[in-house]
């Protein structure tokens, strides 16, 4: 459990901020990054659960036992004023949490929710998910994020000796991996690291290549072989002391980022720099993200049998960024421009939170 000390004190005005956290980094990114710019007192809360919870959570919705309680922070008094959650497997517990504080507790949910909107305060989402538009549902242009101009210059400071060597400009060439609606393909990721290394020797620069937790295995071997040009690779490592990332982010002149993993797309273009797009799950360039005709049965009973809101099209955010002229598919033709996208974003979900607790200073 992380504490971070600000004011910390059982009220429900000034409130105390529980962070639930998941197994997804990108949930965790988002919640942490909501908390944070709040800048009041919270706590850190990691959740660790069973391999069938989805019975106990979907029979129940208001529960602890999807948990594997021994390896789970302790919830237990003193209880926040405010719960900050992302993804299915947290929401019973949010929602357990809200129980023992007799309701007073509000509940702010990120990305999508399974339980019905109504019994949360607040939803802070993105046009990928089709959520009704009611009074707590803040509809945002991108996921939030904690890219920071102050960590992009701390990173910056940090990685630009190790980068050095390299001619300019650098192309940071970011690699997702397989979701619920793409499977890269070997042919996909050559036909990235081809492209890639054909951009960097036009411009005779360097390319800057990270893998990510969800990779596919020898991603970043299979890429090596199409790359002709000088370049830095990194296989994503949990050791976050050795993980370049941020230093891509702080470095790099342009991405080229896949097109599933918006969580790298939004932090690619809160930089400010010119990002493309790649669906790696197909061999040639598809305009369009293609979806794999071996999904899991969950995302298509999800998407077929369950109410419209619980359905994602990631699609909207890249159709949405075009339309600003933010990012380009890899391969086309066009300026994309030099603004960083999404700070208004977090100014927004930051207002809407505090428009609960009117008496907070």
């Amino acid at each position: 459990m992380v504490i971070t000390m600000t004011r910390i004190k059982t009220t429900f005005d000034t409130p105390l901020v529980w962070s639930l956290l998941g197994q997804k980094a990108g949930d965790n990114n988002q919640v942490l990054a909501l908390a944070e710019s709040l800048g009041w007192g919270r706590v850190e809360k990691h959740m660790q659960y069973i391999a069938l919870e989805l019975i106990p959570n979907r029979l129940l919705q208001v529960t602890l036992l999807g948990l594997q309680r021994a390896h789970c922070d302790t919830l237990c008094p003193p209880w926040p004023g405010l719960v900050i959650t992302a993804g299915r497997r947290n929401e019973p517990v949010a929602r357990w949490i809200k129980k023992q504080t007799a309701g007073r507790c509000r509940l702010v949910h990120i990305g999508r929710p399974w339980a019905h909107p109504r019994h949360f305060d607040l939803i802070v989402t993105t046009p990928q998910y089709t959520l009704p538009a009611t009074p707590n549902v803040l509809y945002n242009n991108l996921p939030l994020h904690r890219v920071e101009q102050q960590k992009l210059a701390s990173a910056r400071q940090q990685w630009t000796a190790a980068f050095a060597h390299l001619p300019r400009p650098w192309i940071a060439v970011l690699v997702g991996g397989d979701s619920s609606s793409s499977r890269f393909t070997a042919a996909g990721l050559r036909y990235m690291a081809k492209s890639a290394s054909t951009m960097a020797a036009s411009k005779r620069g360097a390319l800057l290549v990270t893998t990510s937790a969800r990779s596919p295995k020898n991603t970043l071997a299979l890429m090596k072989k199409e790359i002709d040009v000088p370049a830095l690779f990194f296989d994503y490592s949990e050791d976050h002391s050795t993980n370049p990332y941020y230093g891509f982010l702080a470095l790099a002149d342009s991405f080229i980022v896949t097109a599933e993993s918006i969580s790298m797309l939004t932090e690619s273009c809160a930089t400010g720099k010119p990002v493309c797009i790649y669906d790696a799950s197909h061999p040639r360039q598809a305009g369009k993200l293609s979806i794999p005709a071996g999904r899991a049965l969950g995302t298509w009973l999800r998407d077929h049998l369950g109410p419209g809101r619980l359905r994602r099209d990631i699609t909207r955010i890249h159709e949405n960024l075009m339309q600003q002229q933010r990012v380009l598919w890899l391969g086309d033709s066009g300026m994309t421009g030099n603004v960083a996208v999404g700070s208004e974003d977090m100014e927004n979900a930051v207002q809407r939170v505090k428009a609960l607790f009117p008496q907070a200073s």
